[in-house]
């Protein structure tokens, strides 16, 4: 790749008010790697027009109280399908936040619900399902977003035993079952933003706990330039409508650090099957089934 090239890889395309996709990396005509997708979200495709055209599914907290990862998977399977026949190649989903304050808002979306090890065994049978289709899941938040009050700017205070016993157990499962992409968080983590947290994304996520795959931010949870986030941990950056992640910005950083991170995000595109051929752009399809 060129350096122009790389550059474009780690950061995301923000389609303008979010209308149809989420978001979605450029393809590079040259080298034929195709434009990827991203859609929300962890319980089934988003419709901000052309509603009816997907299922609206319980809600990942709703299948958790199920205690059944036969269920799951098969909502994991089914779910991922009409992802796929959407064209998106990535679910920015499931989202496994161990519930921690009562009242926050997303509490509804994360399958743990209180308990870390339900978490753990949920976790793992929805990624399978999803990612049988040839598509991408995506484990969030990583980690420590259990509330929205002020989310963009609280500190989550935490030790690390609490962190391993309490808010790690899903996303280790998440691991083990193959995810190939995680989206790190909005809030700070120990007074340091989740997205370039050195301690939880490299030293434990990846050398503890053994990711493999790409970590892309939350939209617009990157509040600073690459030298403060990718030497930390995060390989793309997305959804900012001002990205920090610019051509200029980027040349701050040394080759093998921007290297590193295009290598996690094309290894598992190519891992995943997402570079073999465009997707069809079929937002507009109706994907819903009796079956689902």
């Amino acid at each position: 790749m060129t350096y122009d090239e790389k550059a474009q890889t780690v950061t995301g395309h923000v389609f303008p008010g979010a209308i149809t996709w989420t978001g979605a990396t450029e393809a590079i005509d040259r080298l034929k790697v195709p434009r990827v997708r991203y859609q929300d979200g962890p319980q089934g495709f988003r419709m901000n027009i052309h509603w009816s055209t997907s299922t609206a599914w319980p809600s990942g907290l709703a299948f958790g109280t199920s205690w059944d990862p036969e269920l799951v998977e098969q909502w994991g399977e089914s779910m991922g399908k009409e992802f796929l026949d959407k064209g998106a190649g990535v679910q920015l989903g499931p989202a496994m936040n161990v519930q921690r304050v009562p009242y926050c808002g997303r509490n509804f979306e994360y399958i743990s619900g209180e308990d870390p090890q339900l978490g753990a065994k949920l976790v793992g049978p929805l990624i399978k399902g999803i990612q049988s289709n040839g598509i991408m899941a995506n484990m969030k938040h990583y980690v420590n977003n259990n509330q929205e009050t002020h989310r963009m700017s609280q500190s989550a205070n935490v030790d690390d035993r609490t962190l391993h016993e309490m808010y790690y157990p899903p996303f280790k499962a998440a691991i083990e079952a193959g995810v190939a992409s995680a989206m790190c968080s909005y809030n700070k983590i120990n007074h340091i933003p989740s997205c370039g947290n050195n301690q939880t994304l490299n030293y434990h996520l990846r050398d503890q706990m053994g990711f493999k795959g790409f970590m892309m931010s939350d939209w617009g949870a990157v509040y600073g330039p690459p030298k403060d986030y990718i030497p930390n941990g995060l390989d793309q950056e997305q959804g900012s409508v001002i990205p920090h992640f610019t051509k200029k910005s980027l040349k701050n950083l040394p080759q093998e650090q921007l290297d590193n991170a295009v290598y996690n995000i094309v290894y598992n595109f190519i891992k995943i099957g997402l570079y073999e051929e465009e997707l069809p752009d079929n937002y507009k399809k109706n994907v819903t089934s009796q079956a689902h």
